[in-house]
Protein backbone atom coordinates (compact mmCIF):
# COMPACT_ATOMS: atom_id res chain seq x y z
CA UNK A 1 0.00 0.00 0.00
CA UNK A 2 2.60 2.02 0.83
CA UNK A 3 4.94 1.64 -2.16
CA UNK A 4 1.55 2.34 -4.43
CA UNK A 5 1.36 5.71 -2.44
CA UNK A 6 4.91 6.49 -3.39
CA UNK A 7 4.44 5.42 -7.08
CA UNK A 8 1.62 7.50 -7.42
CA UNK A 9 3.27 11.11 -6.01
CA UNK A 10 6.24 10.33 -8.03
CA UNK A 11 3.92 9.95 -11.41
CA UNK A 12 1.90 13.25 -10.33
CA UNK A 13 5.10 15.28 -9.15
CA UNK A 14 6.74 14.04 -13.12
CA UNK A 15 3.57 15.62 -14.92
CA UNK A 16 4.15 19.29 -12.77
CA UNK A 17 7.54 19.07 -13.69
CA UNK A 18 6.84 20.53 -17.56
CA UNK A 19 4.42 23.30 -15.85
CA UNK A 20 6.43 24.74 -13.28
CA UNK A 21 8.13 28.05 -13.58
CA UNK A 22 6.04 30.94 -13.56
CA UNK A 23 3.31 32.04 -16.26
CA UNK A 24 3.73 34.93 -18.53
CA UNK A 25 1.54 38.02 -16.88
CA UNK A 26 2.01 41.95 -17.08
CA UNK A 27 0.73 43.49 -14.24
CA UNK A 28 0.05 47.15 -14.56
CA UNK A 29 0.62 49.70 -11.19
CA UNK A 30 0.23 53.14 -12.03
CA UNK A 31 2.86 54.35 -14.42
CA UNK A 32 5.40 51.13 -14.33
CA UNK A 33 4.40 47.21 -15.32
CA UNK A 34 5.78 44.27 -13.54
CA UNK A 35 6.53 41.51 -16.27
CA UNK A 36 7.20 37.98 -15.25
CA UNK A 37 8.54 35.62 -17.72
CA UNK A 38 8.33 31.57 -17.37
CA UNK A 39 11.43 30.47 -16.40
CA UNK A 40 11.81 26.57 -17.42
CA UNK A 41 15.00 25.20 -17.58
CA UNK A 42 16.72 27.87 -18.21
CA UNK A 43 17.55 29.98 -15.14
CA UNK A 44 19.00 32.97 -16.60
CA UNK A 45 15.40 34.31 -17.48
CA UNK A 46 14.71 34.11 -13.88
CA UNK A 47 16.43 36.91 -12.90
CA UNK A 48 14.46 38.61 -15.14
CA UNK A 49 11.95 38.39 -13.56
CA UNK A 50 10.04 41.20 -11.18
CA UNK A 51 12.08 43.93 -12.75
CA UNK A 52 10.25 46.80 -13.74
CA UNK A 53 9.30 47.73 -17.27
CA UNK A 54 8.19 51.49 -18.36
CA UNK A 55 4.39 51.26 -19.75
CA UNK A 56 6.39 52.54 -22.74
CA UNK A 57 8.21 49.22 -23.70
CA UNK A 58 4.99 47.28 -23.13
CA UNK A 59 2.62 47.17 -26.55
CA UNK A 60 -0.40 49.20 -25.88
CA UNK A 61 -3.52 48.69 -28.02
CA UNK A 62 -4.85 51.56 -30.05
CA UNK A 63 -8.07 52.56 -27.84
CA UNK A 64 -10.29 55.20 -29.09
CA UNK A 65 -10.45 58.59 -26.83
CA UNK A 66 -13.71 58.29 -24.94
CA UNK A 67 -16.51 60.95 -24.56
CA UNK A 68 -16.14 63.34 -21.85
CA UNK A 69 -18.19 66.24 -20.67
CA UNK A 70 -18.10 69.52 -20.41
CA UNK A 71 -20.12 71.70 -18.75
CA UNK A 72 -22.76 68.83 -18.24
CA UNK A 73 -22.67 67.99 -22.53
CA UNK A 74 -20.78 64.74 -23.75
CA UNK A 75 -18.36 65.98 -26.16
CA UNK A 76 -15.76 64.00 -28.30
CA UNK A 77 -11.96 65.22 -27.47
CA UNK A 78 -12.26 66.69 -31.34
CA UNK A 79 -14.64 69.25 -30.61
CA UNK A 80 -13.18 72.57 -29.47
CA UNK A 81 -14.11 72.31 -26.01
CA UNK A 82 -12.35 74.23 -22.80
CA UNK A 83 -9.36 71.45 -22.09
CA UNK A 84 -9.45 69.84 -25.23
CA UNK A 85 -7.46 70.27 -28.19
CA UNK A 86 -9.23 72.59 -30.80
CA UNK A 87 -9.61 71.76 -34.37
CA UNK A 88 -7.58 72.86 -37.19
CA UNK A 89 -8.74 75.85 -38.44
CA UNK A 90 -10.58 74.27 -41.66
CA UNK A 91 -12.44 72.01 -39.56
CA UNK A 92 -13.17 74.64 -36.75
CA UNK A 93 -14.91 77.07 -38.87
CA UNK A 94 -18.66 76.42 -39.88
CA UNK A 95 -19.49 76.41 -43.45
CA UNK A 96 -21.19 79.52 -44.96
CA UNK A 97 -23.90 79.18 -47.36
CA UNK A 98 -23.67 80.64 -50.82
CA UNK A 99 -25.55 83.99 -49.63
CA UNK A 100 -23.63 84.31 -46.03
CA UNK A 101 -20.09 84.23 -48.34
CA UNK A 102 -21.86 86.89 -51.02
CA UNK A 103 -22.85 88.92 -48.09
CA UNK A 104 -18.83 88.32 -46.39
CA UNK A 105 -17.49 89.43 -49.40
CA UNK A 106 -19.30 93.03 -49.85
CA UNK A 107 -18.39 93.37 -46.45
CA UNK A 108 -15.19 93.01 -46.64
CA UNK A 109 -15.29 95.00 -50.21
CA UNK A 110 -16.86 97.72 -47.97
CA UNK A 111 -14.59 98.06 -45.00
CA UNK A 112 -11.39 97.94 -47.51
CA UNK A 113 -12.54 101.89 -47.29
CA UNK A 114 -12.24 102.49 -43.96
CA UNK A 115 -8.73 103.49 -42.42
CA UNK A 116 -7.42 104.92 -39.22
CA UNK A 117 -6.92 108.18 -40.58
CA UNK A 118 -10.31 108.29 -42.53
CA UNK A 119 -12.54 105.56 -41.18
CA UNK A 120 -15.94 107.16 -42.32
CA UNK A 121 -16.20 109.63 -45.11
CA UNK A 122 -14.83 106.97 -48.03
CA UNK A 123 -17.11 104.11 -46.91
CA UNK A 124 -19.71 106.27 -47.08
CA UNK A 125 -19.14 107.40 -50.58
CA UNK A 126 -18.41 104.50 -51.78
CA UNK A 127 -21.91 102.87 -49.98
CA UNK A 128 -24.48 105.86 -51.32
CA UNK A 129 -22.39 105.67 -54.87
CA UNK A 130 -23.48 101.92 -55.11
CA UNK A 131 -27.27 103.12 -53.93
CA UNK A 132 -26.91 105.88 -56.56
CA UNK A 133 -26.01 103.22 -59.10
CA UNK A 134 -29.10 101.09 -58.36
CA UNK A 135 -31.38 104.23 -58.62
CA UNK A 136 -30.07 105.09 -62.04
CA UNK A 137 -30.68 101.63 -63.72
CA UNK A 138 -33.42 101.75 -66.45
CA UNK A 139 -36.79 101.08 -66.09
CA UNK A 140 -39.85 102.86 -63.90
CA UNK A 141 -39.13 100.03 -61.48
CA UNK A 142 -35.67 100.83 -61.05
CA UNK A 143 -35.97 103.52 -58.41
CA UNK A 144 -38.79 101.25 -56.28
CA UNK A 145 -36.57 97.83 -56.31
CA UNK A 146 -33.61 100.32 -55.50
CA UNK A 147 -35.09 100.61 -51.75
CA UNK A 148 -35.48 96.83 -51.31
CA UNK A 149 -33.38 94.48 -49.05
CA UNK A 150 -30.58 92.36 -50.84
CA UNK A 151 -27.58 90.84 -49.81
CA UNK A 152 -25.39 94.05 -50.65
CA UNK A 153 -27.43 96.48 -48.46
CA UNK A 154 -27.11 94.15 -45.62
CA UNK A 155 -23.51 93.74 -45.81
CA UNK A 156 -23.13 97.22 -46.11
CA UNK A 157 -24.98 98.58 -43.61
CA UNK A 158 -23.14 95.84 -41.19
CA UNK A 159 -20.02 97.91 -42.54
CA UNK A 160 -21.60 101.18 -41.63
CA UNK A 161 -21.51 100.07 -37.72
CA UNK A 162 -17.81 98.74 -38.04
CA UNK A 163 -17.13 101.99 -39.77
CA UNK A 164 -18.42 104.09 -37.42
CA UNK A 165 -17.28 101.83 -34.43
CA UNK A 166 -20.73 100.94 -33.09
CA UNK A 167 -20.59 98.70 -30.53
CA UNK A 168 -23.51 95.75 -30.04
CA UNK A 169 -25.37 95.47 -26.69
CA UNK A 170 -25.02 91.84 -26.01
CA UNK A 171 -27.27 91.18 -23.19
CA UNK A 172 -30.06 93.36 -21.51
CA UNK A 173 -27.58 93.89 -18.40
CA UNK A 174 -25.69 96.09 -20.66
CA UNK A 175 -28.68 97.59 -22.07
CA UNK A 176 -30.34 98.91 -18.69
CA UNK A 177 -26.31 99.72 -17.86
CA UNK A 178 -26.39 102.46 -21.02
CA UNK A 179 -30.54 103.76 -20.47
CA UNK A 180 -30.20 106.84 -19.92
CA UNK A 181 -26.59 107.12 -21.37
CA UNK A 182 -25.90 105.96 -24.68
CA UNK A 183 -29.66 104.86 -25.11
CA UNK A 184 -32.53 107.55 -24.43
CA UNK A 185 -36.28 107.03 -24.99
CA UNK A 186 -38.28 108.69 -27.78
CA UNK A 187 -40.73 110.86 -26.50
CA UNK A 188 -43.03 112.69 -28.89
CA UNK A 189 -47.09 113.25 -29.09
CA UNK A 190 -46.56 112.40 -32.52
CA UNK A 191 -44.56 108.86 -32.43
CA UNK A 192 -46.69 106.10 -31.32
CA UNK A 193 -44.35 102.88 -29.67
CA UNK A 194 -46.25 99.50 -30.27
CA UNK A 195 -46.17 98.24 -26.94
CA UNK A 196 -47.49 94.74 -27.57
CA UNK A 197 -44.20 94.29 -29.79
CA UNK A 198 -41.76 96.12 -27.41
CA UNK A 199 -40.82 95.03 -24.12
CA UNK A 200 -40.65 98.47 -21.92
CA UNK A 201 -36.75 97.39 -21.36
CA UNK A 202 -36.27 97.97 -25.26
CA UNK A 203 -37.80 100.87 -25.54
CA UNK A 204 -34.40 102.82 -26.32
CA UNK A 205 -32.18 104.03 -28.82
CA UNK A 206 -29.47 105.95 -29.68
CA UNK A 207 -29.32 109.89 -29.07
CA UNK A 208 -28.98 110.93 -33.16
CA UNK A 209 -31.45 108.05 -33.57
CA UNK A 210 -34.02 109.65 -31.26
CA UNK A 211 -33.52 113.05 -32.97
CA UNK A 212 -34.05 111.59 -36.32
CA UNK A 213 -37.67 110.05 -35.65
CA UNK A 214 -38.90 112.93 -33.48
CA UNK A 215 -38.29 115.26 -36.77
CA UNK A 216 -39.51 113.02 -38.96
CA UNK A 217 -43.20 112.91 -37.07
CA UNK A 218 -42.97 116.52 -36.23
CA UNK A 219 -42.34 116.75 -40.48
CA UNK A 220 -45.21 114.76 -40.86
CA UNK A 221 -47.80 116.75 -38.74
CA UNK A 222 -46.81 119.64 -39.93
CA UNK A 223 -46.75 118.70 -43.68
CA UNK A 224 -50.44 117.24 -43.11
CA UNK A 225 -51.58 120.26 -40.97
CA UNK A 226 -51.22 122.54 -43.60
CA UNK A 227 -52.33 120.53 -46.38
CA UNK A 228 -55.80 119.77 -44.41
CA UNK A 229 -56.11 121.67 -41.23
CA UNK A 230 -55.20 121.46 -37.55
CA UNK A 231 -58.30 119.49 -36.74
CA UNK A 232 -57.42 116.90 -39.56
CA UNK A 233 -56.98 113.28 -37.50
CA UNK A 234 -53.20 112.54 -38.69
CA UNK A 235 -52.00 109.12 -37.08
CA UNK A 236 -48.52 108.93 -35.36
CA UNK A 237 -45.28 107.42 -37.01
CA UNK A 238 -45.52 103.98 -35.97
CA UNK A 239 -41.96 102.60 -34.22
CA UNK A 240 -42.62 98.77 -34.10
CA UNK A 241 -38.81 97.83 -33.19
CA UNK A 242 -36.38 99.16 -31.98
CA UNK A 243 -32.64 98.17 -30.28
CA UNK A 244 -32.36 94.24 -29.40
CA UNK A 245 -29.59 92.37 -27.67
CA UNK A 246 -27.59 89.74 -29.13
CA UNK A 247 -29.66 87.34 -27.12
CA UNK A 248 -33.28 88.78 -28.47
CA UNK A 249 -31.30 88.94 -32.00
CA UNK A 250 -30.27 84.98 -31.74
CA UNK A 251 -34.43 84.26 -30.55
CA UNK A 252 -35.32 85.76 -34.04
CA UNK A 253 -32.80 83.42 -35.93
CA UNK A 254 -33.73 80.62 -34.38
CA UNK A 255 -37.31 81.39 -35.09
CA UNK A 256 -36.17 81.95 -38.95
CA UNK A 257 -37.32 85.51 -38.67
CA UNK A 258 -34.15 87.02 -39.68
CA UNK A 259 -30.96 85.79 -41.28
CA UNK A 260 -29.27 88.96 -39.14
CA UNK A 261 -26.88 86.00 -37.07
CA UNK A 262 -24.70 88.00 -34.39
CA UNK A 263 -22.38 84.64 -34.40
CA UNK A 264 -20.76 86.07 -37.73
CA UNK A 265 -19.40 89.83 -37.37
CA UNK A 266 -20.43 91.11 -41.19
CA UNK A 267 -23.95 89.37 -40.42
CA UNK A 268 -25.03 90.80 -36.64
CA UNK A 269 -27.85 92.85 -36.50
CA UNK A 270 -27.46 97.09 -36.63
CA UNK A 271 -30.61 97.13 -34.48
CA UNK A 272 -28.20 95.68 -31.73
CA UNK A 273 -26.44 99.27 -31.74
CA UNK A 274 -29.81 101.39 -31.01
CA UNK A 275 -28.86 103.18 -34.32
CA UNK A 276 -31.51 101.12 -36.20
CA UNK A 277 -35.61 101.14 -35.93
CA UNK A 278 -38.55 99.64 -37.49
CA UNK A 279 -41.47 102.28 -38.63
CA UNK A 280 -44.61 100.92 -39.76
CA UNK A 281 -47.08 101.88 -41.84
CA UNK A 282 -49.91 99.43 -41.11
CA UNK A 283 -51.65 101.92 -39.84
CA UNK A 284 -51.26 105.09 -41.85
CA UNK A 285 -53.10 106.27 -45.04
CA UNK A 286 -52.17 105.51 -48.50
CA UNK A 287 -51.30 109.51 -48.52
CA UNK A 288 -49.25 109.38 -45.30
CA UNK A 289 -47.35 106.23 -46.50
CA UNK A 290 -46.21 107.88 -49.75
CA UNK A 291 -44.98 110.82 -47.98
CA UNK A 292 -42.79 108.89 -45.42
CA UNK A 293 -41.11 106.91 -48.48
CA UNK A 294 -40.96 109.85 -50.19
CA UNK A 295 -39.41 112.02 -47.14
CA UNK A 296 -36.97 108.48 -46.34
CA UNK A 297 -35.83 108.49 -50.23
CA UNK A 298 -34.71 112.29 -49.76
CA UNK A 299 -33.13 111.72 -46.12
CA UNK A 300 -31.00 108.69 -48.03
CA UNK A 301 -29.54 110.87 -50.46
CA UNK A 302 -28.78 113.19 -48.39
CA UNK A 303 -26.87 110.76 -46.52
CA UNK A 304 -28.69 111.00 -42.77
CA UNK A 305 -30.37 107.43 -43.56
CA UNK A 306 -30.27 104.06 -45.29
CA UNK A 307 -33.29 102.24 -45.20
CA UNK A 308 -34.72 99.55 -47.28
CA UNK A 309 -38.67 97.88 -47.43
CA UNK A 310 -39.12 95.07 -45.33
CA UNK A 311 -42.63 93.62 -45.26
CA UNK A 312 -44.95 95.94 -43.46
CA UNK A 313 -42.44 98.70 -42.40
CA UNK A 314 -39.03 100.71 -42.99
CA UNK A 315 -36.15 99.26 -41.52
CA UNK A 316 -33.99 102.46 -40.81
CA UNK A 317 -30.37 102.79 -39.79
CA UNK A 318 -29.91 106.27 -39.15
CA UNK A 319 -25.77 107.09 -39.55
CA UNK A 320 -24.40 108.80 -36.18
CA UNK A 321 -23.22 112.33 -36.92
CA UNK A 322 -19.16 111.59 -36.11
CA UNK A 323 -17.26 108.42 -35.72
CA UNK A 324 -18.01 107.05 -32.52
CA UNK A 325 -15.04 104.71 -32.15
CA UNK A 326 -16.83 102.73 -29.23
CA UNK A 327 -15.55 98.98 -30.36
Amino acid sequence: MRRFVFCALVFFAALLVPLGGVRGEIAETGKLVIARVDCGTDKTKCLKAGKKKKVSQVKQKNVPNPPVRVKGKRVSPQQNAPGLTPPSPKSGQPRLTAAQQEMLDRFNECLGYSSVENPVDAVKEFVFSEQQKLEDLPGWRAPLAAIYGSRSHHAYEVCFTRAYGLKGFRSLLEIKTETGQALLPIESPYVEIVEREIPPERRLARSWTRDYVIELADAMRQYFAEKYGTNVKIAPLEVNSMIRSFDDQAGLVRAGRSPADCRYRFLCSTHTTGSSLDIGFRQVSREQKAWLRKQLIEDQRTRKIYFIVEFDHYHVFVLPPEYIGEE
